[in-house]
């Protein structure tokens, strides 16, 4: 197993500020959000997670945000991406924001495999060794820990993953 993360460079845009001059809380949703299709687009297209049937059957189950820092407008916003943990039928991935450095926030996101009906599905054997190959480093927290980064390669922005429940 690998220790390791995507590294997603995000442009944040004038109208995610807030009054007090940093990015608005609500708007770190949307950023994990674009990172993380970015991410399985980038494992995908590796093809660490090659099972046909898996392609667009994910949905969030949960989110959980931890702010560590105000995030600001007009600086660069990395978006460090890899695997918390590999279950049965769901996958929780940590996202975390980085500027200058230093982290700003980490959101940690279970994600749930569905099939065509809606309904859970167990992963596939290429998809668990697909997510296994991004794993997050045990020893890194949420706060200040510096994992391995992996090359990035320029990906394209994905439709937005929508709500479930977690299997």
């Amino acid at each position: 197993m690998t220790e390791r993360y995507l590294s997603i460079p995000l442009e944040l845009r004038w109208s995610d500020q807030d009054l007090m001059g940093h990015v608005n809380n609500a708007k770190i949703v949307t950023l994990a959000e674009e990172a993380r299709i970015r991410f399985q687009i980038q494992v995908e297209r590796l093809d660490a997670v090659a099972e046909p049937e898996s392609v667009g059957g994910r949905v969030v189950a949960r989110q959980v945000i931890d702010y560590h820092r105000p995030v600001r407008y007009g600086q660069l916003l990395e978006m460090r991406v890899g695997v918390l943990r590999v279950g049965t039928s769901s996958f929780t991935l940590r996202h975390q924001g980085v500027q200058d450095g230093r982290p700003v926030f980490t959101v940690d996101a279970v994600v749930v495999v569905v099939s065509a009906d809606g309904s859970s599905r167990p992963l596939t054997d290429a998809e668990r060794a697909g997510l296994e190959d991004w794993r997050w480093p045990e020893d890194a927290g949420a706060g200040t820990e510096e994992p391995r980064a992996r090359p990035s390669a320029t990906v394209a922005s994905g439709a937005g993953a929508g709500t479930g429940a977690e299997s």
